[in-house]
Order: structure tokens, then C-alpha cells, then sequence
């Protein structure tokens, strides 16, 4: 069974939520990001009604299946999950009603950030029969994936919760859908991170490569001194080897705040560039925040969590989430 801390009603509390997005710079309000979701929802939902072709089911069509009927979407996993996108697979019924002047009845039986069990019922929709069965796969599809992305949040979230460390997500997620899984991410109890390009400079080894190296990097910083320290978004640098923290640092003195990701970097050597990094901010009176990534998976991010860095952050849980067992029963009615 799934490790799941246990709330009121079965519910993730947003104010639960707001505990793990202590630090990241790049965080954005809740419904911000829902917003944002559904406004992709709306992009992409033409797209995917052409894709499955779901207006030319030729097998409801062949079989003559008219009238009303009901979809019950409910959970066949073994584990305990938490479920995200209900209000996505609402909106799309929602929106087929208005395109083809049919009615649905929606029935949301959990809320996104509940946790369902085996055999609970998620989501139960009365209407168009054919419309039904030609939405099921496309709605499974979404609400399995979202539900994944939320609970391998949650499980990593809640253990960074335990050390004072928050999780983040990153921005290797699927093209098309990268709102509506950091909206899931954002259930699971993760930040987001970096939304897009323009929510921060994040500075990688192929950006220092490409300038000449670490060394070519702080000179390009004290070049530009007073330019740079205008820039109000957040600046991040990408540390992989011990020897360029050094030259990160200076370059968090330059321009006086700024965020040193470890990536990468095996878990025994982490401890002392922890402590250097810390040293030299108290030092100097500025304030630089540690991130942790590279590798990070369920079986391994409390290892890196002890190890107190303000955040930790993972591809893995957007990249290959473990997905439930999602299914769902028709009937005619």
C-alpha cells in the first residue's frame, strides 16, 4: 500500500500545499496555474478529437448504439492513488455538449487531490451513448496520466515535507501538456519550478560550455556587473563539478541573490559543497538558495532530502510517472 499522509476528508489542504512552496522563485499561484491548464485544454482539445478521430467511431456506429447511457470512470489499482483532472475530463464532455447540442450530467465522486482506492468511483457522466464510448480512451487517457503525475508528486513532496525541503518539478514534461501536468504536479504537493523560459535565467552546463567555461562565465558577469544586477527574474546557476562552485559563488556575490543547482553531483560530496555554499553566504550577506537534481527518484530522494538543501527537483515525475489502473463502465440507459 502506498505511504500517503492521511487528511479531512480525504483531501490534499491547500494550505498543506502552500507549506512545500517555501522557497522556489519560480512559483506561481494555484489557480494561475489552473487557469492556465484549462486555457491548454482548450488548445489541444480539437487536436485530440481529430487524432482518436472520435467522431467516426465505426465500431459504435456498426453495433447501432443510440440513446442515453452512463460512463462510470473507477479505480482497478491495486495501491492507493491520488486522482487529478476530473475538472479536465468535466470541461471536455462540457464542451462536446456545446459543439454537438447534446446534454451531459455531470457527477464528480472525488475532488482532484483526494485518494481513491481500488473499486472506488471517481466520475460518473449520463448522457449521449455514442458520444460515451467514443470520449472513454481520450478521458482515461488524461485522468490516469494527471493521476500519476499527482501521487509520484505527493510521495516525493511529503518526504521533502519531513527535512524542511521543498520539491519541485522541472520543465521536462510532455509537449502540449505542460500546463495541465504541472496542474497536477501542483495537487501532488510540488512546485513548479520554471513554467516556461522567460520565469527565470537558469543557467545549464551547455550555456557555460558554449561561453567558454566557468572561468569565461564570471568574467562575462563582471563585465557586465551593473546590467546584470538590474535583472529582477530570478538567476539560477548550474554547478556539476566541485572545482566551478567557486566561480559560482562569485557570481551569486556579483549580483547579490541568486540560486546554485548541484546536478548530478554524487550524494558523498554533496555535504561539503552544502556547507561551503552556506559559509559563504553568511559570510558575504547574501542570499543563495541550493537546489538538488539529477537522479532523483522515490528510492533515493530521502537520502538527498537529509541532506537539507532548500529544494529538490525531479524530471522523473512528469517524465515516467507510475500511471493507475484507471477504467470505466458504460451502460445503456
Amino acid at each position: 500500500m502506498m505511504e500517503l499522509p492521511t487528511y479531512s476528508h480525504q483531501k490534499f489542504p491547500i494550505e498543506q500545499m502552500q507549506k512545500y512552496h517555501l522557497s522556489c522563485p519560480y512559483n506561481k499561484m494555484n489557480q494561475e496555474i489552473k487557469i492556465k491548464a484549462l486555457n491548454q485544454l482548450k488548445k489541444q482539445i480539437e487536436n485530440w478529437i481529430d487524432e482518436d478521430k472520435i467522431f467516426s467511431d465505426i465500431t459504435t456506429k456498426t453495433l447501432q448504439l443510440n440513446g442515453e447511457g452512463v460512463i462510470t470512470f473507477f479505480s482497478k489499482n491495486k495501491n492507493d492513488f491520488i486522482v487529478a483532472g476530473i475538472d479536465f475530463v468535466s470541461f471536455i464532455f462540457n464542451y462536446v455538449s456545446k459543439l454537438k447540442k447534446t446534454k451531459f450530467k455531470i457527477f464528480p465522486l472525488k475532488r482532484d487531490g483526494d485518494i481513491v482506492s481500488e473499486n472506488q468511483k471517481i466520475l460518473n457522466i449520463v448522457g449521449n451513448l455514442p458520444f460515451l464510448f467514443s470520449f472513454e480512451r481520450l478521458s482515461l487517457n488524461l485522468l490516469a496520466r494527471l493521476s500519476g503525475i499527482a501521487s509520484e508528486t505527493r510521495k516525493m513532496a511529503d518526504i521533502c515535507s519531513r527535512y524542511g525541503v521543498e520539491f519541485c518539478a522541472t520543465r521536462k514534461t510532455t509537449p502540449g501538456l505542460r500546463y495541465l501536468e504541472k496542474y497536477a504536479v501542483m495537487i501532488g504537493g510540488g512546485a513548479t519550478h520554471r513554467l516556461n523560459l522567460q520565469d527565470g535565467i537558469l543557467i545549464k552546463d551547455n550555456h557555460i560550455e558554449t561561453i567558454g567555461g566557468s572561468k569565461a562565465l564570471l568574467d562575462f558577469f563582471i563585465k557586465n556587473k551593473n546590467k546584470l544586477q538590474k535583472i529582477s527574474k530570478p538567476i539560477e546557476i548550474e554547478v556539476q563539478k566541485e572545482e566551478d562552485l567557486t566561480y559560482a559563488l562569485s557570481i551569486c556575490e556579483i549580483i547579490g541573490k541568486a540560486t546554485i543547482m548541484l546536478d548530478n553531483i554524487s550524494k558523498d560530496k554533496i555535504p561539503t559543497l552544502i556547507s561551503k555554499i552556506r559559509q559563504f553566504s553568511s559570510d558575504k550577506k547574501i542570499d543563495i538558495k541550493i537546489e538538488i537534481s539529477g537522479g532523483i527518484r522515490p528510492s533515493n530522494i530521502e537520502d538527498y532530502a537529509k541532506l537539507k538543501p532548500d529544494r529538490i527537483s525531479a524530471g522523473y515525475i512528469t517524465l515516467s510517472p507510475q500511471v493507475p489502473d484507471i477504467s470505466a463502465d458504460i451502460k445503456s440507459i
